[in-house]
């Protein structure tokens, strides 16, 4: 139940804030793509293979591991500073392993959205990605 309560609370936060969220975690890979992907990837290949065939999978990586940590950490940083929240956590009946999990929870599936955008980003462009398991 706790868990659910904290997914729900930052799905709220997201939607109240969704192009805010979705911008700031898009700017980076963008300039990655548009620089060495629109740019130098053009006139690079490794193995017949243009350089944005290998720049996408780590554009992903990248933008999914950094997006989910950020946002766990950003979000307990602005509960506990500003909102003021946090400490309603700590003094509320809720397990601090299930209050972890549902930020981390939380943090994962906004990794996997903008990990979305990435591959939507790739197939657009046109590099042919490998999609399995």
């Amino acid at each position: 139940m706790e868990i659910t309560t904290i997914l729900w609370r930052e799905w709220l936060f997201l939607k109240r804030r969704f192009w805010r969220v979705t911008f700031s975690q898009m700017v980076s890979p963008l300039l990655y793509f548009v620089t060495f992907g629109m740019g130098l990837g053009r006139v690079m290949e490794m193995d017949g293979k243009p350089y944005l065939y290998y720049l996408i999978p780590g554009l992903l990586a990248m933008t999914t591991m950094r997006n989910s940590y950020t946002s766990v950490s950003t979000r307990i940083s602005v509960m506990r500073l500003h909102e003021k929240s946090f400490e309603c956590y700590l003094y509320s009946p809720t397990r601090m392993h299930l209050l972890a999990m549902g930020h981390i929870l939380a943090g994962a599936l906004r990794g996997m959205y903008s990990g979305v955008f990435i591959v939507l980003l790739g197939i657009v462009s046109g590099a042919r990605l490998a999609m399995n398991g």
